[in-house]
């Protein structure tokens, strides 16, 4: 089989560690999940957080006669968080588009904004268009990038999930509205109630760990535009824009401003919707775009008869588990695009019988079975999730007939 590209993040590796760990019943099973929501949380963020730093610390930093506008110099360091990011496969060249989109579509609205006297950006700059300073689209391909990213690391589904067609065109008319409420009457609460109408039965079904839980869509739309809005404050603190009422000195943005904030998160959900398609729970995924996610294309199954295989063009091999007499995880130094982790089912010739990348469909059923097999070596998969170079990790042996294990 023809070895695929790859498209995953290197958070893949981490997440799927975690995703195998044996949890206990009761209190410290529920404090393990939580942390590692709040991994998982903090890693969806990892991109506006960078961009928050990096807006405080120019604004306590940046020295007021230094050659380089201060606008200027944000817009180079988000150029590089993004490169960076991308160089150490840190995101996705699937979020690398999103985040694309979305600076598209935040500068256009920018662009309207400023000249209609909303906010303003109060200092210089070399780097922009019109009154818009180039680093201001890469705010709201921050909101982006965290609803990708969370609903790839969450494996988000959802119940009653209205017709696509229909939040398409509730998006559009949310956008549309951001520009004409100018000239003509705000509609925003009939969008507000065209929003609960669609979606007031729809429950988003998320993964902190080992098992889906689930809350009401709307909710979770409301406590990321509260989140959002705790992070305008810190930005028009540290003077990366300001609203009229702030001239004169920076007070909190007001509460009603979170109205605002939910519909743009609606605009973003639907725009993210088009790359990540919804899916009910237990649905496989979907099968994506080459480009965007090759291993998708691959599905590995296990049963108590057959570890099988299945590549990107339907090429299929199989064996019993009970063939199966060592394991190990082959890395590699790739780059950005690059597959960097294989893992090879061995025989008793110590032959490769099978070879799968990580990321392949169905992948989480064999990680169980592997994790579980006797003399199972936890430190070694750790060691090859964190390598970044040509190596090679015997994680599991037969010392017995412990391979004919049942697969439950």
């Amino acid at each position: 089989m023809s070895e695929p590209r790859r498209a995953h993040s290197r958070f893949y590796r981490v997440r799927a560690r975690l995703e195998a760990m044996a949890v206990e019943p009761g209190p410290r099973g529920w404090f393990l999940e939580f942390l590692v929501f709040g991994f998982k949380q903090g890693w969806a963020c990892l991109f506006g957080a960078l961009m928050l730093a990096l807006l405080l610390a120019t604004h306590l930093f940046w020295p007021d006669d230094a050659p380089l506008h201060r606008y200027d110099a944000i817009t180079i360091g988000a150029i590089l968080i993004q490169l960076s990011m991308l160089a150490f496969r840190l995101e996705t060249p699937k979020e690398a588009i999103v985040i694309l989109l979305f600076h598209i579509v935040g500068t256009v609205m920018e662009l309207f904004k400023t000249a209609a006297g909303s906010w303003q950006y109060p200092e210089a700059s070399l780097l922009h268009i019109g009154a818009v300073p180039l680093f201001s689209g890469f705010m709201y391909a921050a909101v982006g990038s965290y609803i990708a990213r969370v609903w790839r690391i969450f494996d988000f589904r959802y119940t009653h999930y209205p017709p696509a067609w229909t939040s398409y065109a509730l998006a559009a008319a949310i956008y549309v509205n951001f520009f004409a409420h100018h000239w003509l009457p705000d509609i925003r609460w009939l969008l507000f109630a065209a929003t609960a109408l669609l979606f007031w039965r729809c429950q988003v079904w998320f993964r902190p760990l080992h098992i889906h839980r689930r809350m009401p869509l709307l909710l979770g739309w409301a406590l990321v535009a509260l989140f959002i809005w705790f992070a305008e404050n810190i930005g028009t603190f540290a003077r990366a824009w300001t609203y009229p009422n702030q001239e004169s000195g920076w007070q909190m943005v007001g509460i009603a401003k979170l109205g605002s904030w939910y519909l743009l998160m609606i605009i973003s959900f639907v725009l993210v919707s088009l790359v990540q398609r919804p899916r009910v729970p237990g649905a496989p995924g979907r099968k994506a775009a080459p480009f965007l996610d090759p291993e998708a294309g691959w599905i590995v199954t296990i049963d108590n008869h057959a570890l099988t295989v299945t590549g990107p063009e339907g090429e299929t091999g199989a064996c019993p588990p009970s063939d199966i007499c060592s394991i190990a995880i082959e890395t590699n130094d790739s780059g950005p695009w690059g597959i960097d982790l294989w893992w090879h089912f061995l025989g008793a010739d110590n032959q490769v019988r099978l070879t799968s990348p990580q990321g392949a469909a169905g992948e989480d059923r064999v990680m169980d079975w592997v994790t579980a097999l006797p003399g199972f070596d936890h430190a070694k998969m750790t060691a090859a999730m964190r390598s970044t170079e040509k190596a090679r990790f015997v994680i599991w042996q037969q010392e017995s007939a412990s391979a004919e294990r049942p697969v439950e």
